[in-house]
């Protein structure tokens, strides 16, 4: 079984690997706080931890713009699945709803969710970029968090 410290360097050489890892982590768990309020404690978590192992002024600067960046790519990805179950509902109820609009409306909104999630990766990138290993150690655990709470 690989170690922490593995499957990090694995998911920095294999933007597949973290993909994958990242849709993992999207995959749900419970709270007792709001999806939205979650991601936000989280992060918050996430920017003092940077503030507080990152000692280079200009890698911590980027870092934490990229998790403001995270934030609000998270917070469009929720949107858009909202979105999207929204109009699944609102296009079930039609009866004369045609199979060729049903599929349009779903690959464009597939679309828009493959197009969320990608940035949502990208700022993992960028983070694992401007960190050490030690570094990303003490972040890895608060971003997880923040991911499965955004599926809330």
């Amino acid at each position: 079984m690989a170690s922490i410290g593995s499957s990090s360097s694995a998911l920095r050489r294999s933007p597949s690997l973290a993909v994958l890892a990242l849709a993992g982590w999207l995959a749900g768990c419970s709270s007792n706080k709001t999806a939205p309020e979650a991601v936000s404690a989280n992060l918050e978590k996430m920017r003092n931890a940077a503030t507080e192992h990152v000692d280079d002024a200009q890698r911590r600067s980027g870092l934490l713009r990229s998790i403001d960046g995270l934030q609000v790519d998270l917070d469009a990805l929720r949107r858009v699945d909202f979105d999207t179950m929204t109009q699944i509902r609102a296009l079930n109820t039609q009866p004369d709803v045609s199979r060729a609009a049903m599929q349009a409306a779903l690959d464009d909104l597939d679309q828009k969710r493959r197009e969320a999630r990608e940035r949502v990766v990208r700022h993992h990138f960028e983070m694992t970029a401007l960190t050490t290993a030690a570094e990303w150690k003490e972040l890895a655990g608060l971003e997880r968090k923040a991911l499965l709470s955004a599926t809330q």
